[in-house]
């Protein structure tokens, strides 16, 4: 396995996670969970480049190498809309309000461009419904805890569309590096279980 040390500071820092992540500050939630799913995603990004590389399928390649950015991007934005949400407050609700929408409307632009690149795609109509869940969520309210409830919860939304994108794009890559084995004739079969059934 390439990068065995990548592997294990993985699992070293899943374990450290799994075990103290109830103690954690939001803040600090965020920022651990996304340096792993970082770690994840370049791990994945490593092992798709080597194996489209190995065997020379030199157009996906350059495809993958046209959605890899975008999805990048796209999860660097969700990071900023989360961290727009824990900054959120009544008194500085416009401000507030712009910055998050701004960051919505990147994601939104980003996962299109990832869905019109993609061969198994989520339509524009869906992901522009989707963006249309943040305009009713009512920051002008001054439930401050409510607000960011839905925030968060809507952010999870886009998280796993964003995944789902890209997990779409590697199902298409995996497709093209599936290996066919030759048929194996029943006769062989049959003299095979024969054999491992006598002794």
């Amino acid at each position: 396995m390439a990068h065995k040390p990548m592997y294990r500071i993985l699992m070293k820092r899943i374990t450290v996670l799994l075990n103290e992540w109830p103690h954690y500050s939001l803040r600090r939630n965020q920022v651990c969970h996304g340096k792993t799913i970082r770690h994840v995603m370049y791990l994945i990004d490593d092992t798709i480049t080597q194996s489209l590389l190995c065997a020379e399928k030199d157009p996906q390649f350059k495809h993958y190498q046209k959605i890899w950015p975008i999805v990048l991007n796209a999860i660097d934005s969700l990071s900023r809309f989360r961290y727009s949400i824990e900054n959120y407050r009544p008194e500085r609700v416009s401000n507030h309000q712009r910055e998050l929408a701004l960051h919505a409307n990147i994601i939104n632009r980003r996962m299109k461009q990832i869905a019109h690149l993609n061969h198994r795609t989520i339509s524009h109509l869906q992901l522009d419904e989707l963006r249309a869940e943040f305009d009713v969520i009512p920051l002008q309210d001054n439930n401050l805890t409510n607000n960011k409830e839905r925030l968060y919860q809507y952010s999870l939304k886009l998280s796993d569309t964003i995944y789902l994108l890209f997990d779409m794009v590697l199902v298409d890559i995996a497709e093209e590096l599936s290996v066919h084995l030759p048929p194996i004739p029943n006769k062989s079969v049959q003299n095979t279980v024969i054999k491992l059934n006598t002794n």
